[in-house]
């Protein structure tokens, strides 16, 4: 029996090539690349507190111009901090991030390590579950 349910990205301007790469980061940093989503598997860092982690995911690892620079400055000032505050200030930070800048959307079972391009608009994530609607992405203004 035919399958019905293909998925159907053509029509609405999404070409989806992939592509694998000997080092991934380094193809995704040069300029002009065109690639728009990076999945380089489960993050799982060994850092203590919330302000390490998005350091380390946010500052350290994304490809240079992925992560606004406003974000990252952010993320700075937030691992500079120390005691309670250091937390609290990751915590909000985090959220702030997740609602409009979303530099990293987890899909998966697990906490994945996609990360999406600005190149990319249109992000819709499932009130249920996870991950992010590839059906309903698009290019954003540039």
């Amino acid at each position: 029996m035919a399958n019905d349910h293909k998925p159907q990205l053509g029509p609405i301007g999404i070409r989806v090539a992939v592509t694998v790469h000997d080092n991934a980061f380094t193809a995704a940093e040069r300029p002009g690349a065109s690639i728009d989503i990076l999945d380089t598997g489960v993050y799982d860092f060994p850092y203590p507190d919330s302000a390490g982690w998005l350091e380390q995911l946010l500052v350290t690892i994304s490809p240079p111009g992925w992560v606004p620079a406003d974000a990252a400055l952010d993320v700075s000032s937030a691992t500079r901090l120390r005691g309670p505050r250091r937390q609290t200030e990751a915590a909000a930070l985090a959220r702030r991030l997740t609602t409009s800048v979303v530099p990293v959307v987890p899909y998966g079972a697990t906490v994945q390590g996609e990360l999406l391009a600005p190149s990319l608009g249109c992000r819709i994530f499932p009130p249920f579950g996870y991950g992010v609607d590839l059906a309903a992405l698009c290019l954003a203004d540039r």
